[in-house]
């Protein structure tokens, strides 16, 4: 999609819009007089973000480096992790104009760099993979009406926030924790798709990292888990699915 746009503006706008249709980070694109700005960021419960953090800054510059020429470098670039004891390589990659610890990462591009031709772009490729990714919204809006899928989307809204309780997660649907309860005795067995909810946050967290890291023995040894509720925290870390990078 990025390659066979008309422009750099439409390329990232294009991105920004079906993002979703790869991934759950957030990632937005605000265009004001005289520039536009790339956001995003990762949950909070993500242990390698600075890694994280600066690959993804690196693969937006290359992508735009390869559409419109390698000497290009951002305004402006931001980077939600603490600044390292040497900046030098990124004042290299990325210009001097570079910040650290802020709310999300980001990246300035000038106006006349986002309405920059894309060179080889061909536009009825654009258009195909621009009418697939509007089916895939479709269907996971269609996805997103299910109750049952938007219990499973707080979940892990929650936990990437690491709000990791019942509370949280009824707050964020609009219900009380009362009803939710309620709600997850009155769906038939056979027709729970995911998990019921875990009585306390530390099985959720714990879950968390024993799904992402595969340190379960590790962890249970570690907070000394009951049995029963290893059980539990095994039982739902084949269920839900491992976070996105």
């Amino acid at each position: 999609m990025l390659a066979n746009a008309p422009d750099l503006r439409t390329a990232i706008k294009s991105f920004s819009r079906y993002h979703r249709v790869l991934t759950t980070n957030r990632f937005e694109f605000v265009e004001s007089a005289g520039a536009g700005r790339i956001e995003w960021s990762y949950p909070v419960t993500m242990p390698n973000v600075t890694q994280v953090s600066d690959f993804a800054l690196m693969r937006f510059v290359w992508r735009i480096q390869c559409l419109i020429g390698a000497s290009w470098r951002p305004i402006a670039v931001g980077l939600i992790h603490q600044e390292p004891e040497d900046i030098a390589e990124y004042e290299k990659r990325l210009g001097l104009r570079i910040a650290f610890n802020q709310p999300a990462n980001s990246i300035a591009i000038s106006s006349a760099t986002l309405g920059l031709p894309l060179p080889g772009a061909d536009a009825q490729l654009f258009n195909l993979v621009t009418r697939f990714c509007e089916e895939q919204i479709e269907h996971q809006n269609a996805a997103d009406d299910d109750p049952l899928n938007r219990v499973r989307e707080a979940i892990i809204r929650c936990l990437e926030r690491g709000q990791a309780n019942p509370r949280s997660v009824a707050e964020e649907i609009g219900v009380s924790a009362g009803s939710l309860d309620r709600a997850r005795h009155v769906v038939p067995a056979p027709a729970r798709r995911y998990p019921p909810l875990p009585r306390s946050p530390l099985s959720v967290r714990k879950l968390a990292q024993a799904h992402r890291h595969r340190r379960a023995r590790g962890l249970f040894r570690a907070q000394r888990l009951q049995p029963r509720r290893q059980a539990l925290v095994r039982r739902l870390a084949t269920q839900l699915p491992a976070p996105r990078p």
